[in-house]
């Protein structure tokens, strides 16, 4: 199973048992979109003692340009804003920065290396769309439960929808 970002709706669905402690839960259903908060809903307590955490962490890439910047917009948990006009790391980083708050993230950008990250501590699923032909020019990764990221999708133009769900 993988969680890189993809159109076809984050995570494919499918069901869990959990199995620890001497003890086997019944069968949790996870459904096709599910966020990484509402998987480690459905996980808490399944079995005595199990704790589940959950949170989406993201990387990106930026390689739109001047001449074709990119626009699209972000969703986390019902917030959405828009980025207009990104042709740079830096410039995506100055968007998100702005906009953390309101989407309930965290940002981190190194200037040096040009890292951009973002985080939703909740593990809310972070949600790419109503981009235009200069979408293409960023692309996203999602970091998995081993801290691994993803290889990288390019957000996509003509209304495609990328999901990018956590762990």
């Amino acid at each position: 199973v993988t969680n890189a970002p993809s159109t076809a709706g984050g995570l494919t669905g499918g069901p869990i048992v959990v199995t620890g402690g001497g003890q086997t839960s019944g069968t949790i259903t996870v459904a096709a979109g599910d966020s990484a908060k509402a998987i480690a809903a459905q996980l808490n307590g399944a079995v005595g003692g199990l704790s589940a955490t959950a949170s989406t962490e993201v990387s990106f890439k930026v390689t739109a340009t001047p001449a074709v910047p990119a626009n699209f917009s972000l969703t986390v948990a019902g917030a959405k804003v828009s980025f207009v006009g990104v042709t740079s790391t830096s410039d995506l980083a100055d968007q998100l920065k702005s906009n953390a708050a309101k989407l309930g993230v965290s940002v981190n950008y190194d200037a040096t290396t040009q890292a951009l990250s973002v985080k939703s501590d909740t593990g809310e699923n972070l949600v790419f769309d109503g981009g235009d032909a200069g979408a293409v020019g960023v692309q996203v990764a999602t970091k998995n439960g081993s801290g691994a990221l993803s290889g990288y999708t390019a957000l996509a133009a003509a209304g495609a929808t990328i999901i990018a769900t956590g762990a």
